[in-house]
């Protein structure tokens, strides 16, 4: 009944009625007194570990909550491990590493994973190793983890579990994507929805078509992202779940923007995605940078430089705190952001050299930088001025010049040097949350993310990401700026 209730509220993205229900039932089942019956105690624990999984999924608001979720399902764990019940242990495994994940413990969650498969594997139970294949692929990097995925895929198709074979399928697409194999990620994005569709999973189906959406808008296809993003953003609004609102919301606010559509809606939902109170573990997509590339076309097309600037600074920052393999996809909109404040700021020739050296690096071919670059029509009316503004002579000398060009370093270095016609409106300190005004505090009393990451009890990996948050609303790009900027707005006083 508990995996029915989950796969309800998953489908549905009903989170927080699931985890109330289960919540009841644990309180009835709480042990009171010295004489419980081990029974009693066996389905408290249980009930825990049921309800930790649902509000991963949907429902945490707080670091404190993910740590008490570890206590609550440790606790669980430690009391299978005295127990016969070799089920009910190797779920509670699971849970603990998806709960691991949730804190950037990698190693950890890693080996609850594999302790948990190999009671699976003992216990026959096809469908649960499954998805603990799939759950530590998510656990590793993408080039480790398409093995994961495929051999989840093996064992779903013959069991005809066709929640985890979409699940998989989906991850199996955004693998592909990040190959540059696209004809495969397709096959495997038509089939996830296909199935989706079929079974009435819209959380899945918005996912997908989310994902879609990005891949169609980093390949140049802006049609295609666009019908995409239409049924995307109806099912967010009818399941109004925040995370896949703010996915939705930011992909049509861009793509709005790209088309030149609806300058004034696009920037609306742009602004929506941004402000819309989303946990770091739930958010889909890139909506952050989605949104950023979206307001900052429309700030061109309004002349207004200040507010480029500081899109561009939040939109550098949020791509230099993420993981490597999602760095192409970032990369895409931050150069579309760098290219078109060049050339508001009349840096043609700096502005060519940009578009030089993306569209000849190796393998441009099947870059998606070159194909997002080449299809914004603003950019195409851009390049077409760069021919007609730069000599013939002049022009052909500096796209030679350019191939070799290191583009991280030219967007960090030359077009931050660009300084705005006057300082963009300071943030407000209260924009800081309680935990980034405490983590920037530690920054500038000298501590390593290391030892922030001691001091407030948190994993290194969450420092960063504070870290990349504080970088974004300040609209700089490193430690030494983010305390100068502090220190201008008098935020460490």
């Amino acid at each position: 009944m508990a995996e029915g209730l989950h796969l309800y509220c998953d489908m549905r993205a009903r989170y927080a009625e699931g985890e109330e229900l289960v919540r009841s039932a644990s309180e009835r089942f709480r042990p009171v007194g010295e004489d419980v019956p081990v029974q009693q105690w066996a389905l408290y624990h249980l009930m825990l570990v049921c309800r930790a999984r649902l509000m991963i999924l949907g429902v945490l608001d707080s670091d404190n909550e993910h740590y008490r979720l570890l206590e609550e399902v440790g606790a669980a764990v430690a009391f299978f491990r005295t127990q016969p019940d070799r089920r009910s242990l190797a779920f509670a495994l699971h849970i603990m590493g998806i709960t691991y994940n949730l804190v950037y413990d990698h190693a950890k969650a890693e080996g609850c994973f594999q302790e948990a498969m190999a009671l699976y594997t003992e216990l026959g139970d096809d469908f649960a190793v499954a998805e603990a294949l799939a759950w530590m692929g998510c656990t590793v990097l993408v080039h480790q983890c398409k093995p994961l995925f495929l051999r989840a895929l093996e064992l779903q198709r013959p069991i005809g579990d066709d929640n985890g074979l979409a699940w998989s399928l989906t991850h199996l697409a955004r693998i592909s994507f990040w190959e540059r194999d696209y004809p495969q990620a397709s096959r495997y994005l038509e089939e996830a929805i296909s199935t989706q569709r079929g079974r009435g999973d819209l959380k899945g189906l918005n996912w997908s078509m989310n994902m879609g959406a990005q891949h169609a808008i980093r390949q140049g296809d802006f049609e295609r992202a666009y019908t995409l993003t239409l049924e995307s953003w109806e099912l967010a609004r009818l399941l109004n779940f925040p995370p896949l609102k703010q996915a939705a919301y930011g992909l049509r606010g861009l793509i709005n923007i790209v088309l030149e559509r609806d300058l004034e809606e696009g920037k609306r939902l742009c602004r929506e995605a941004l402000t819309m109170p989303v946990q770091r573990h739930q958010v889909i997509g890139d909506p952050y940078l989605d949104a950023l590339t979206g307001l900052s076309l429309a700030a061109y097309h309004e002349n207004d430089r200040p507010a480029l600037h500081g899109y561009f600074r939040q939109a550098l920052a949020a791509w230099e705190g993420v993981y490597d393999d999602e760095e192409m996809l970032r990369y895409t909109l931050v150069a579309v952001i760098a290219f078109v404040l060049l050339m508001i700021e009349e840096r043609l020739e700096d502005a060519l050299s940009l578009s030089a050296a993306i569209t000849q690096q190796p393998e441009r071919s099947d870059n998606p930088l070159v194909a997002a670059l080449a299809n914004v029509p603003l950019v195409q009316r851009l390049e077409a001025q760069l021919r007609q503004d730069i000599p013939p002579a002049r022009y052909h000398h500096i796209w030679q010049h350019s191939a070799a060009m290191d583009v991280a370093a030219f967007m960090r270095e030359c077009v931050l040097e660009i300084e705005p016609a006057h300082e963009p409106e300071a943030p407000a300190l209260d924009s800081l949350t309680d935990r980034e005004q405490q983590v920037l505090r530690l920054v500038a009393d000298g501590l390593s993310n290391r030892e922030i990451a001691e001091r407030l009890v948190l994993a290194t990996g969450t420092v960063k990401w504070y870290l990349s948050e504080i970088y974004s609303k300040l609209g700089v790009t490193s430690r030494t700026q983010a305390l100068v900027r502090a220190r201008q707005l008098h935020y460490l006083e």
